[in-house]
């Protein structure tokens, strides 16, 4: 797994799904101007509420993919 997947699975308790985004992220910039050939799309929110006018994100949603995010970030940096 992934340093990514398996942070998400230590703080939600669940491996997460990997999917393809039926929209575009900015990523491919990052990819294409940053020459970085790994990367990522991850946060919270409810996919099919994306970008419509009653989209909305819960806070712990959100405090949940922070902790997930950080502790992913941590663990690339090799803290134990």
């Amino acid at each position: 797994m992934t340093t990514v997947a398996v942070a998400v699975r230590d703080v939600l308790g669940v491996d997460p799904p990997l999917i393809a985004s039926p929209g575009t992220y900015d990523q491919e910039h990052v990819m294409r101007m940053g020459h970085i050939d790994q990367c990522i799309a991850y946060g919270p929110g409810i996919l099919h509420m994306a970008h419509q006018p009653d989209e909305y994100c819960r806070i712990d949603h959100m405090t949940d993919a922070s902790k997930a995010m950080a502790l992913a970030e941590m663990r690339l940096l090799g803290a134990k």
